[in-house]
Parts: structure tokens; sequence; C-alpha cells
């Protein structure tokens, strides 16, 4: 009986060490796959940054490439147009573009750029490109007024600008200067502010077109705010003003200007100061804004580069954390 005991008391010993083994096996394996995937393998890849000329479209060598990733510094410089930055996880990063760095030396032609929050994840080909200054300033003005005239005087260097076709062209007339002409729309006046509509597609290189005298309506009355979709002129008793309006995404949906009935140069002036986010009061500029009854060089070069070069919300930034004149890029 007592080797039967015995057998039975062994049976009943191994029924019960088979499960406890099989469970410890099991949390063995869930304890390895946690610690696995606490630790997770580097993901390392590169990225290519190409640098080129804003206007030429040339690709540009030896320019400094800085990116800055989650406290970790990666200095390059371009080579062919390009620099190949090597990356261990992805990151959220700061990119600097013509910024001295331990690869290189500022090109001191160019305006340096900075797009910041850039989410990099692989795969990611970087295309920017940076302004030559001599383009946009040729005769050396104080950055200060071009700025304050191209971006605005309040504004801290923001491109703001219609990104569509106005829907309306409007003539406001609330002193009836127009009424006294057999034809409102065939006289000094109107044939003034459809020159003024015309600078505004010749100032934005065709960006937005000029209407027909048929497609101009008049109403006798004040704009009192305007109407969104418009571009509009209000016929003054001698005071001449411009206003844009622009949504968070810094794009313009309506603009208004103002000026006398015989004032030739502001009613351009202010046509067209006002679809560029800038101001007609900006000193020691040629240029139609500060009233010269014509488009410029300066206004084609600065109308092509608002309108065709820069995403709206793009800023030059005199003085800011980067340091003195860059630009600040968005994705």
């Amino acid at each position: 009986m007592e080797n039967g005991e015995s057998g039975i008391r062994n049976f009943g010993v191994k029924q019960i060490a088979y499960p406890v083994l099989l469970i410890l096996f099991l949390l063995f394996l869930f304890s390895a796959c946690k610690s696995h995937n606490d630790n997770p393998v580097s993901q390392s890849f590169s990225i290519r940054v190409y640098v080129s000329d804003t206007f030429d479209n040339g690709s540009l060598d030896n320019i400094p490439v800085t990116l800055e990733c989650g406290g970790i510094v990666y200095d390059k410089v371009t080579r062919g147009g390009f620099t190949r930055i090597d990356l261990d996880n992805p990151a959220n990063c700061t990119l600097k573009v013509n910024f001295s760095n331990q690869a290189g030396t500022q090109n001191s032609e160019y305006i340096p750029s900075v797009i910041e929050n850039l989410t990099l994840t692989g795969g990611n080909d970087i295309r920017i490109d940076i302004v030559r200054k001599s383009y946009l300033n040729p005769e050396g003005y104080d950055w200060k007024h071009l700025i304050y005239a191209y971006r605005g005087s309040n504004r801290g260097g923001v491109n703001q600008v219609w990104t569509k076709q106005p829907s309306r062209w409007i003539v406001y007339d609330p002193n009836n200067k127009l009424k006294k002409y057999p034809d409102p729309k065939n006289n000094d006046v109107f044939n003034n502010i459809m020159k003024g509509f015309d600078a505004i597609q010749e100032y934005t290189n065709g960006f937005i077109r000029a209407p027909s005298r048929d497609e101009v309506e008049i109403k006798y009355e004040g704009p009192n705010g305007g109407i969104d979709g418009s571009v509009y002129f209000m016929i003054t008793d001698g005071n001449a003003w411009a206003a844009d309006y622009a949504n968070s995404n810094n794009e313009i949906y309506k603009s208004g200007a103002g000026a006398g009935p015989g004032d030739d140069t502001d009613t351009l002036s202010e046509l067209v100061s006002s679809v560029q986010g800038g101001d007609n009061e900006a000193p020691n500029i040629v240029s139609i804004m500060m009233g010269t009854g014509k488009i410029s060089d300066y206004d084609r070069i600065w109308g092509e580069f608002n309108y065709y070069k820069r995403e709206p919300g793009s800023r030059i930034v005199l003085n800011g954390q980067y340091g003195h004149l860059y630009e600040l890029r968005l994705k």
C-alpha cells in the first residue's frame, strides 16, 4: 500500500508541476517582450536638404545647413546643391540654412532662412530656396524701409497676399462725383481708377487679373468695411488710404483704397498698396507706392517675390532670436 500511495502522490505532483511550469514560461516570454518594447530598436534614416537660388533656381554649393533635433545638432554644408544628414530616430527639428556653423561659413550674398517644427520620419527630401540680397535690394536701401513698403509697417515682415482671383471690383462714390458725367464709367475719374486696377495686375505680374469696365460695380454709398472677396475703391473728398484684410493663414480676402477724384498718383499707389500688405508712406523707395505714378523695377521684383516666390505667412525678420535679417519660412 505504501508504494501505491507513493505512486499516487508522485502522479499528483506531476499534474500540478506541468501547468505551473507552463505559466512560468509564459510569464517569462511576456516579460521579455515587454522589455523589448520598452527599448525599441533605433530607427536610422537619412534626409537630404537641397538649397537653391530663389529667382534663377540654380543649386547653391558651400551653403551651411544646421539641423537641430531634440538637443542634437547636425552641422553640414551643401555639395552639389545638397547635403545628406543621417538621423537615429524620428524627431521634431529646426532647420537653419546659410547660418555659419562648424562645417561652413555663411554666404553673405544671401538672406538666411529658418524652418521650425519640422517633423522628420524618414524618406524626407527638404527643398528650400534662399534669396540674394542684391536682387531684392539692388540700390542698397535701408531694409526696414523696404519691409515697411512691401510687407507693412506693423506686421513683423509677414507676407500677406491674395491667393485667388477677387470675385468683385467695386467703386464706392458716396459723394456722387461720377453722377455729374453723362457716362459714369467713361470719364477722367473712372479712367484713373481703371488705371489703378491695371496697376494691380502689373504689380502682381498677372496673378490678379484687372477687370473690364463692365465688370466694375458702382455704388453711391460708403463701403462700410467693403465686401469679402472684393477689391474696392472709394472716391473721397481728398483723403487717401489703403486697407487689406487677411485671414489667419495670411491670405488676403478683401482689399480697399480711397483717394480724391483728381488724385492720379494716390489712386494708383493706394490700390497697389492694398493688395500686398504694404504701406505707401515708407520713405526713400522709388516705387508706385511712393506716388511715382508708374510701376518701378522694385515693384516688379517685390510683386513677383511676394506673389510667386514666397508663401503667405513667411516672414522677413530684421532682428529676432536667430539674429539680424533672416527669413522665417513655413513647411
